[in-house]
């Protein structure tokens, strides 16, 4: 019962601390994908507003289209940026979705778990408590009755690390 209680609380913390590191980092990661999209838009904004602006004008720096009436086509370099905000937005979709898997998953995780984790702690120290006890009561009928004790001290040397230490220096 103490073997499960502790497998099962282990299993529960770490579960939850993965989910608690995987949002925290799909968060950072979403920040910074929005971070660089509204630096790629303003970057296009800003060529945009460059490549519409009529020769010997100087282009409008408000974040405003220029309203040249002709179209230009697209360079590779705008094409460029395009490609990339919009694999950058497809990016920022799929994390969107995947925080919002995770949050989904955290709801579930409701104040019961929490006071549920907290008891089997308690319940493991208990039990740890209780078999150190019982060990000790052991040993000492053990020694009173003459018996050896089922298990061995570990504060004393085993008897396989003497054997080996024996056979080591009849080798040497």
């Amino acid at each position: 019962m103490h073997n499960t209680l502790l497998r099962r609380y282990e299993k529960e913390v770490k579960t939850n601390a993965e989910h608690v590191e995987a949002i925290a980092n799909l968060n950072l990661k979403i920040y910074e994908l929005e971070q660089s999209l509204q630096k790629a838009n303003q970057q296009v904004e800003r060529l945009q507003q460059s490549q519409h602006a009529p020769p010997g004008k100087a282009p409008k720096a408000r974040g405003k289209r220029s309203r040249s009436p002709y179209r230009r086509t697209p360079s590779p370099t705008d094409t460029g940026l395009l490609q990339e905000i919009q694999k950058l937005k497809r990016e920022r979709d799929k994390l969107n979705k995947e925080n919002q898997k995770f949050k989904s998953e955290l709801k579930g995780l409701d104040a019961g778990f929490f006071e549920e984790i907290e008891d089997l702690k308690y319940a493991l120290q208990q039990s740890a408590k209780l078999n150190q006890e019982y060990e000790t009561t052991m040993r000492q009928m053990c020694t009173r009755f003459g018996v050896p004790f089922p298990f061995p001290d570990p504060r004393a040397p085993s008897a396989t690390r003497q054997r080996r230490s024996r056979s080591r220096s009849n080798i040497r």
